[in-house]
């Protein structure tokens, strides 16, 4: 599930272990509507943006997800690229060695590639 424009900046910002201005930034600068905005059938008046087509770019077959690991010290999200829930699982564990244990996985977006790099 993709949560930019869906769910608030600060939903999203908490569960990919982001700041709130970082996704914001992230969101304006790809065009992607506030959910609030999608709501209001409006562009967003919080970024003071207008509502644009995204660049030319293409999506891939990845995308970024937060994966939440218990480790020994505590609990740490990690921000993973991969095909889909299980690889990012997968992949959190292979780096953080068998002593975790995957709590959460989310979605937090799909990855674009530039359309000169396909």
């Amino acid at each position: 599930m993709h949560l930019l424009g869906v769910e608030s900046d600060a939903t999203v910002a908490q569960l990919a272990g982001l700041t709130v201005e970082n996704v914001r930034s992230y969101r304006v600068r790809r065009g992607i509507p506030t959910a609030a905005s999608k709501r209001r059938g409006t562009p967003s008046e919080r970024t003071g943006t207008e509502a644009r087509a995204p660049s030319a770019h293409l999506r891939t077959n990845q995308a970024a997800f937060s994966v939440v690991v218990e480790e020994q010290a505590g609990r740490q999200t990690y921000a993973v690229v991969a095909r889909d829930i299980a690889e990012a699982a997968l992949l959190a564990l292979q780096c953080v060695g068998a002593h975790g244990t995957v709590r959460a996985v989310t979605c937090v977006a799909p990855l674009l590639a530039p359309a000169s790099a396909a």
